[in-house]
């Protein structure tokens, strides 16, 4: 959002008087500003807890988004706080990071071209039965039956999103 629409959007709010609201589109102006754009697309929405509005919830697409956040919460936290110019009793207490169950194309803050690389989303396309049984084959010399399944959905995510790439290029 750039910095005339957020001024403008801050005083029809207040002029309607939704100091939530307000409160709302600076936290996730905040984020917005303090998140790299890889954790930006990675996460769905930002709010404040509604029994403790000093503890922020951040929703991401994975539970190893989550983890990973969770580790930095701190920063994170005092970081939301700076940027929201919070002070003494009214800084943030905590930052959550929790597994959304939107659907991962549906992020507030996800782009249509990542920043970070300068490539399109792509969705993923489903294998061929062929596609699959091929695949399954090639995996066939691995003894151990736990590390041949995850090699297997590895291969098969990395094969799928790279058929989504192709069919995407097609005119």
């Amino acid at each position: 959002m750039d910095t005339n629409l957020e001024e403008e959007l801050v005083a029809f709010l207040q002029k309607n008087q939704s100091p939530l609201t307000i409160s709302a589109v600076k936290l996730r102006q905040a984020w917005k500003d303090i998140a790299s754009p890889r954790v930006l697309e990675h996460s769905d929405n930002i709010i404040y807890d509604k029994k403790d509005p000093r503890i922020v919830i951040v929703y991401v697409d994975s539970s190893h988004w989550s983890a990973e956040l969770n580790a930095e919460k701190e920063i994170y936290k005092k970081q939301l706080s700076k940027a929201l110019q919070l002070a003494g009793d009214s800084q943030l207490h905590e930052v959550r990071f929790h597994v959304t169950r939107r659907s991962a194309l549906r992020h507030m803050f996800k782009k249509s071209q990542s920043a970070a690389t300068g490539t399109e989303y792509v969705q993923p396309v489903r294998l061929s039965p062929e596609e699959d049984r091929h695949a399954r084959e090639k995996l066939l010399a691995v003894s151990d039956p736990e590390l041949r399944t995850r090699l297997y959905k590895a291969m098969k995510a990395n094969l799928e999103w790279k058929k989504g790439i192709e069919i995407s290029k097609e005119p």
